[in-house]
């Protein structure tokens, strides 16, 4: 099973992407934060050059980084996808079409190319034609701007556009990332495609990456907000599919899934407390750990999360960021990663009220390591909570975040 690292800005950064990769890995492939590409220019040279100059080819070293652009201007589109490939070495241009920021699709870029199959479809063509057939042209898109009723028609827009395969993150832009990414659109992909889909959206557990897994057909998997709340879930992944891949009907006696009435799958608690013993055992398995405490890997995680700055160099934050910055950074990687474990969740509340002006930032990432220390649980965080940094800008609506998360139980409730 191909795991791939998705791209979202201000948190799957190269920060967190080299962190990651160094400390823990286990993903095939990553792809960068949105470039943005501006609706006009009149330089386009100049715009094109400086807008790619950032890019890096050998950031992760041997796992390939994909290039994915964002805009709706095809022209410059156009250009900055050749001179990703020709001149940066991108081994593959991905197409954004699920950013839901009103000030992305105000401008036509993001989720808003779903709303009109015939331009998707030409922005996809031109992208393809531009690289020439030296690398693949992807597309990472969501299941509709207000709704999904062009579903079907943009899929076949990009497959026919050329498109060497499609993620499908099942929230429309209205949804943003409220509600459950409803997999059974993804099923319903796989039956209409040739090319291959790679499912995405709300897999944060072997248990749910086996789920979307069993219930849609896809063809690899890419995550984002669930690898920084388990760092190590790539590597539970690889390990776990690795152990079933001469038997996948272990699933049925691994994965008790019930069948909602819109058809959707569900987990309720006591069945996710049984799959959190039963994928538990893979904490001792040295694919998972190599035979490190996983918490010691996590720290490990923050601190180099902590040092690398925004272009990627060692020690780069204290170099280019605030204190106020690099605090405000761990805050936001603290929510995912102690949101699934009740007594990192009980600290962080607590952690999320400290002020830059009380502590430095190395001060703060040492008090963040400490409760991982404590509090780290192995095999993975016990409750399969959602988490939103972007509807958790304090510490009380963190709270109340995390208290409905965890009454509703959306995971267990949706299968998400």
């Amino acid at each position: 099973m191909c795991c791939m690292q998705a791209p979202m800005e201000n948190l799957a950064d190269r920060p967190a992407r080299i962190a990651l990769k160094e400390t823990v890995g286990g993903f095939d492939e990553a792809c960068t934060e949105f470039i943005r590409v501006p609706g006009h220019s009149d330089n386009p040279r100049a715009t094109t050059r400086g807008i790619t100059a950032s890019y890096d080819a050998n950031e992760l070293g041997e796992v390939p980084l994909a290039a994915q652009l964002m805009g709706s201007n095809i022209d410059l589109l156009a250009a900055a996808a050749e001179r990703l490939v020709t001149v940066k070495g991108a081994p593959r241009i991905d197409l954004n079409c699920g950013c839901p920021a009103n000030v992305v699709t105000g401008g036509g870029a993001g989720s808003s190319l779903l709303r009109d199959p015939d331009q998707l479809h030409e922005v996809v063509r031109s992208l393809v034609a531009a690289v020439g057939g030296a690398v693949p042209v992807t597309v990472k898109m969501r299941s509709g701007f207000d709704d999904t009723s062009l579903y079907e028609d943009n899929l076949l827009a990009v497959q026919e556009a050329g498109a060497a395969f499609v993620t499908i993150h099942p929230r429309t832009k209205q949804q943003s990332y409220n509600g459950r990414a409803d997999w059974s659109l993804i099923a319903s992909a796989k039956q209409l495609l040739s090319i291959p889909v790679v499912g995405n959206g709300d897999i944060v557990s072997v248990a749910s990456a086996l789920a979307i897994y069993r219930e849609t057909g896809c063809d690899g998997l890419m995550i984002g907000r669930g690898a920084l709340q388990d760092p190590l879930l790539f590597r539970r992944i690889k390990a776990y599919f690795a152990q079933q891949q001469s038997s996948l009907e272990h699933f049925e006696d691994g994965l008790s899934v019930a069948q909602n009435p819109n058809g959707t799958s569900s987990l309720d608690s006591s069945q996710m407390t049984c799959q959190h013993q039963l994928y538990g055992n893979l904490a001792s398995d040295p694919a998972v750990s190599g035979g490190v405490r996983e918490c010691d890997l996590v720290i490990d995680f923050l601190k180099r999360y902590a040092a690398y700055g925004f272009d990627g160099s060692v020690n780069g934050a204290e170099q280019s960021l605030s204190q106020s910055g690099r605090i405000g950074r761990l805050k936001k990687v603290m929510k995912y990663i102690f949101s699934g474990q009740p007594e990192l969740r009980a600290a962080c509340c607590h952690l999320l009220r400290v002020q830059p002006g009380q502590v430095t930032a190395e001060q703060y990432l040492q008090q963040i390591t400490q409760q991982v220390e404590l509090h780290w649980q192995d095999g993975g965080p016990p409750e399969q909570i959602l988490v939103n940094h972007v509807t958790m800008p304090g510490s009380s609506k963190a709270e109340q975040t995390w208290q409905a998360a965890h009454s509703t139980k959306m995971l267990a409730a949706a299968c998400v």
